[in-house]
């Protein structure tokens, strides 16, 4: 065989073998199938805004009613309630002691009725936890303040200007109370006129809870 025939043929040797092995790359390449379709999550439904409720009552923004009733404070012993407020007492407080002096240029007298029910259980465990001597009674004038609120946010009632004088049935002379019961009792501020309307009535405790009653005039 001529040196031409045998490079040829080599040749024609390797030319095959470059074939079968890119056939056989080809078919080993990894075929791609089709996926299943993803699916598309639903967006969350957003969670709803919680329902807006009333301002709990007895509140200086939401004061309650003559005649609505609230404890004064959580661990209180004391329910308070107060009736309807009358913006001009001067003509009871007159009636009352002949040597009242009428309200100074520019204050009107007002008078409030607060009601108290006592709870007698609560003030006992009160008693105990803090080893507080109860034989003599307890008495609400000495644990709660009654002051009224002007419109202006000031309160009056315990200035000397503010003194009404002899006052039918008074808060201050309730007696103290060895059980159970209801007291009740008039409270009297003199008050500037123009800081009267839109004003309440604030009833405070030692621990500065408070329970506000609304002045409607």
């Amino acid at each position: 065989m001529s040196t031409r025939l045998t490079t040829t043929a080599v040749s024609l040797i390797a030319a095959a073998l470059t074939l079968t092995a890119c056939s056989t790359q080809e078919a080993e390449l990894p075929v791609s199938t089709p996926t299943a379709e993803t699916q598309t999550e639903e967006p969350a439904e957003p969670t709803p805004a919680p329902e807006p409720t009333e301002e709990a009552r007895g509140t200086r923004q939401n004061p309650l009613a003559p005649g609505e009733a609230r404890l004064i404070g959580v661990a209180s012993a004391f329910t308070v309630s107060g009736g309807t407020t009358t913006f001009d007492a001067w003509p009871q407080i007159q009636a009352e002691n002949q040597f009242n002096d009428p309200p100074v240029e520019g204050r009107q007298f007002v008078l409030f009725p607060i009601s108290v029910a006592v709870d007698w259980t609560a003030i006992e465990q009160q008693a105990d936890e803090n080893g507080t001597d109860i034989a003599a009674g307890i008495n609400p004038y000495w644990v709660l303040s009654v002051k009224f609120v002007g419109n202006d946010g000031t309160s009056y009632g315990s200035g000397p200007d503010d003194y009404c004088g002899v006052v039918p049935g008074d808060w201050l002379n309730i007696q103290p109370v060895f059980d159970s019961t209801t007291v009740t009792g008039n409270v009297c501020v003199s008050v500037p006129a123009d800081k009267i309307e839109g004003g309440t009535w604030a009833v405070t405790n030692s621990t500065n809870d408070a329970v506000f009653v609304s002045a409607i005039q």
